[in-house]
């Protein structure tokens, strides 16, 4: 069974890194693909770069759009696409020889999974191995929320999958494919392939370095889901996830000394979940007393943060 593959690219002034994206797609066991690049107003040569492929293989197209984000990229790729299957690859990502085959014959044979992704290969800038992630797999809709594990390089999901769950929230900055696969997991089944598919290089300048924005934006997302007791999003198991990222931005803005900010994160995270203390200590519980100061720490946090946003001389003042 010959099943065709839309790949989405979106791109953004990387174009040396992105010929290695394409490059390995070149390189794929299975042929039948096409590389939609949308180039997110790139002002360095990325369309004269993606010419010299599109020259030589039409299966690889180009578009382009006047800067509106990553989102933006991929959703305008999303209704270009032909594919049956639609995958992601970032600019600065590489698929491994084997990745579109194997999801392709998995897909095929489970006609019950929605979607499906597995493990990718971290490097660093100079391409030595670091680890495989994910660690720890998610593997239904409930651990999904729990916990973020599933990189969008990795993904392969059936074009109906968008039909029910939409398209990407071009609201959300970071965390938009986190936001997606909750959506989708929420009408189909995926399945976890522990092999990897993806190598990523770590950089520093990868999206997820700053998180500040990481943690904002995954409580805005968070907030879209609902609770619902059937699906296993119970109201308090949902408020413990948002209090999570409430109070390690706390914990981000005490460190910048920015003491007003962290105290009304911290007070934000208690009211989410008065015991998000309990939860966020690494901590053995049969220690009593070390127990009953996690659970009032973080209130004690507000009232240190408060004390040193009063006490604490603004610069420039002296």
């Amino acid at each position: 069974m010959i099943s065709f593959v839309s790949i989405v690219i979106p791109t953004q002034n990387r174009s040396t890194l992105l010929m290695a994206a394409l490059r390995s797609l070149l390189s794929q066991s299975y042929r039948e693909w096409e590389a939609l690049v949308v180039d997110d107003d790139s002002s360095d040569g990325t369309a004269d770069h993606v010419a010299a492929f599109t020259s030589k293989d039409p299966r690889i197209r180009y578009f382009r759009q006047e800067r509106g984000g990553v989102s933006k990229a991929r959703n305008l790729a999303l209704q270009k696409a032909v594919g049956q299957y639609i995958a992601f690859l970032d600019d600065d990502d590489e698929y491994l020889p084997d990745k579109l085959a194997v999801q392709v014959n998995y897909l095929n044979s489970r006609p019950e999974i929605g979607f499906i992704y597995g493990q990718t290969e971290i490097i660093d800038k100079d391409g030595k191995f670091l680890y495989l992630d994910p660690k720890v797999p998610v593997y239904n809709y409930r651990e999904l929320f729990e916990r973020s594990a599933i990189r969008i390089q990795t993904v392969m999901c059936r074009r109906e999958c968008f039909d029910k769950a939409g398209l990407f929230d071009e609201a959300l900055t970071i965390g938009e494919d986190y936001d997606l696969w909750l959506r989708m997991a929420r009408h189909f089944k995926f399945a976890f392939i522990e092999k990897p598919l993806v190598r990523m290089r770590f950089h520093g300048q990868n999206t997820c370095n700053n998180y500040i924005s990481l943690f904002s934006q995954r409580i805005k997302l968070l907030k879209k889901v609902k609770a619902e007791a059937e699906f296993g999003i119970t109201f308090w198991f949902r408020q413990r996830r948002i209090a999570e990222n409430y109070y390690r931005l706390g914990r981000l803005y005490r460190d910048e000394k920015k003491y007003l900010k962290a105290a009304r994160y911290f007070a934000m995270a208690c009211c989410s979940y008065p015991v998000i203390g309990v939860i966020m200590a690494e901590l053995n519980p049969s220690f009593r007393n070390v127990f009953r100061f996690s659970l009032i720490k973080p209130y004690f946090a507000i009232l240190y943060c408060l004390w040193r946003a009063i006490t604490t001389p603004i610069k420039g003042s002296e």
